[in-house]
């Protein structure tokens, strides 16, 4: 994000992207209206605490004032849902079993489409043949 692609009155979007699951769930997607701009700096109308706050133009993060920033502005809410529906599907692969059922071939597809497939472990050996 860019000063350019920020002015007062536009509507961005707030989520929270800390470590509680449970906030993020309750906080969800607000819109919040810019009231003004810095150089470094954009704040929005108070949409509750701790969002009265000022956020980075560079990253779009609330100021933490040296501690993590739990908030985020984003000005199109489709990378929200997008980062939520890769979350949801990271979290089902990970899951035991969730590939357990899939032949090589198929997770040797699955990693092809994902653009993942040079990640496999380097073949050295291979099993001896009992003579």
């Amino acid at each position: 994000m860019t000063a350019k692609d920020l002015h007062v009155g536009q509507t961005v979007y707030v989520y929270y992207c800390g470590y509680d699951p449970r906030r993020a769930k309750e906080f969800g997607l607000k819109p919040a209206t810019v009231k003004s701009i810095g150089r470094k700096w954009f704040y929005l109308d108070e949409i509750g605490y701790p969002l009265c706050y000022r956020f980075s133009i560079e990253t779009g993060a609330i100021d933490g004032h040296g501690y993590s920033s739990e908030y985020k502005a984003i000005l199109d809410p489709a990378k929200y849902y997008d980062a939520i529906d890769r979350s949801i599907v990271n979290d089902a692969t990970r899951q035991i079993g969730a590939l357990r059922n899939c032949s090589m071939d198929q997770i040797r597809e699955i990693a092809r489409i994902l653009g993942i497939e040079n990640k496999f472990c380097e073949r050295k050996y291979k099993a001896k043949e009992n003579a």
